[in-house]
């Protein structure tokens, strides 16, 4: 039944998000095109009218596609949330909560959808970005042949520096992050989930009340971890800048800082998956 809840659910999401992230692919393809139409530099340093033409609708499109990531990434967010309300907590939820199927079921194929939509628009993002940026390291290959080799150099002192010329010390922090990602991802489908199911035990304006939750969650998990991340890399740099400071200790702290990230995120998203299960199986408030 689960993967009914998930053909049904892709259905009715498939067409919105295409659209939304198709208009940040094309607005990827003409930034490749203004990347590849010459060299920047010598257009913002020449003073003729055509030149000023070029620079502002330079800065034109840099604003639309920041416009356009922000709207894809929020736009995105809010969607899912919508629908997971929709469908569960409103007049529509009378109808779900009557299928034979668990609450495990409802909310998994609400989120297993929506973490891949959110997963796709990172993707979109991040490859429309780095196709802009190969583009114009093509049209500036002077500039970035130069630059290269010191970014290499750069790269090799840090492992060695930091990870003690360990590169699987380094690969492995990459892994993490990637881990990360992926939890944060999901950590951020589930805190709207538990907001939303937390706020509808208000007797008054439950989408208020939800609101407020989801702000309340996010800041003081904001605060928790950033005060003990600032301890632990204020204890990092005090063993970086002593005197007997070995290669490679940092990476380690630098690690497991990172593996504390990613545990705490993992872990706080399996809490909000938790509550919101336990509160539409045993005190399901609908509007």
């Amino acid at each position: 039944m689960l993967g009914k809840l998930i053909s049904h659910e892709w259905k009715d999401t498939w067409k919105l998000m295409t659209i939304l992230n198709g208009a940040v692919i094309v607005l990827s393809v003409l930034g490749m095109f203004f990347a590849a139409t010459g060299n920047l530099t010598d257009i913002f340093n020449r003073e003729d009218v055509t030149s000023v033409w070029v620079f502002v609708m330079y800065i034109s499109f840099i604003m639309v596609y920041i416009l356009g990531i922000i709207a894809l990434s929020v736009g995105t967010t809010l969607y899912f949330y919508v629908r997971f309300y929709r469908n569960l907590y409103t007049d529509q939820g009378y109808l779900m909560h009557t299928l034979p199927v668990t609450e495990h079921e409802l909310i998994l194929s609400k989120a297993i959808v929506a973490f891949i939509w959110k997963a796709v628009s990172v993707l979109v993002v991040g490859l429309g970005i780095g196709a802009i940026v190969l583009t114009f390291a093509g049209t500036a290959e002077d500039i970035f042949r130069e630059i290269l080799p010191y970014g290499h150099e750069m790269f090799d002192e840090y492992v060695d520096q930091v990870y003690g010329g360990n590169a699987g010390l380094f690969l492995l922090y990459i892994i993490v992050m990637l881990i990360t990602g992926i939890g944060s991802i999901i950590y951020s489908i589930f805190l709207g989930y538990v907001a939303i199911s937390l706020g509808q035990q208000a007797k008054k304006n439950k989408v208020l009340a939800s609101v407020g939750i989801f702000f309340g969650i996010n800041i003081a998990v904001s605060i928790v971890t950033n005060m003990i991340s600032q301890m632990l890399m204020f204890l990092m740099m005090r063993i970086s800048m002593n005197d007997d400071y070995i290669p490679g200790r940092a990476g380690a702290f630098s690690l497991g800082l990172s593996f504390f990230m990613a545990l705490t995120i993992c872990a706080l998203a399996v809490v909000f998956y938790s509550v919101t299960h336990r509160v539409m199986a045993r005190r399901l408030n609908l509007e």
